[in-house]
């Protein structure tokens, strides 16, 4: 009878972490502004070629579908979003996210709207430009939009599905993890105004 032998810590444990890289809030006067801003701030989200009017940096976002050709629309799991300097910049320098999936809730007797983007790194669809798995690992970053009665809020959080117990982040690649700098805590701290 041949006896199967278990060897400790042969296959490393998953391991999920999640950061909140920051949150930006208001107060309006009544739960009915709030949700009209609620409103708002959720086109402004779902509007990816204009992400860079709430960033005020030099920066190009440009929604497109699967295969990276540019759309004009509201966004779909499966599309991606290029995100890189001013136009006329080489491709290589931009880095690609995948609209992994969006959630939305909306709970009225409690007063409450939630909308959720996540986005993970990908590939330049087009020039089979791969980006760095040890660099990005299963990270994901979730922009989330939500309201409670009269409070309205916006975040970041990002989340590591590695296995091999490094962090990972789903930042562009010149940004470190949660730094206040980033275009996506930009986006945050502007989508509510």
């Amino acid at each position: 009878m041949m006896r199967t032998q278990k060897i400790a810590n042969e296959i490393p444990g998953q391991r999920t972490i999640v950061a909140d890289c920051g949150e930006m809030h208001r107060i309006f006067g009544d739960e009915q502004e709030a949700g009209t801003q609620y409103t708002l701030a959720v086109g402004r989200l779902l509007n990816i070629n204009k992400w860079h009017t709430f960033i005020g940096q030099e920066l190009v976002f440009t929604l497109t579908d699967p295969k990276g050709t540019a759309v004009n629309r509201l966004p779909r799991p499966g599309d991606l979003i290029s995100y890189g300097p001013i136009l006329g910049a080489r491709d290589e320098d931009k880095d690609w996210f995948r609209i992994e999936d969006y959630y939305e809730r909306h709970e009225p007797e409690m007063k409450y709207d939630l909308f959720a983007l996540r986005l993970r790194p990908t590939d330049d669809p087009v020039d089979d430009v791969a980006f760095d798995d040890e660099e990005c690992g299963q990270a994901c970053t979730t922009l989330i939009i939500q309201r409670s009665g009269a409070r309205l809020s916006s975040s970041e959080k990002i989340r590591d599905e590695s296995s091999n117990g490094k962090i990972m982040y789903a930042r562009p690649r010149f940004a470190e993890p949660c730094e206040m700098n980033t275009p996506w805590q930009k986006f945050i701290e502007n989508v509510l105004n």
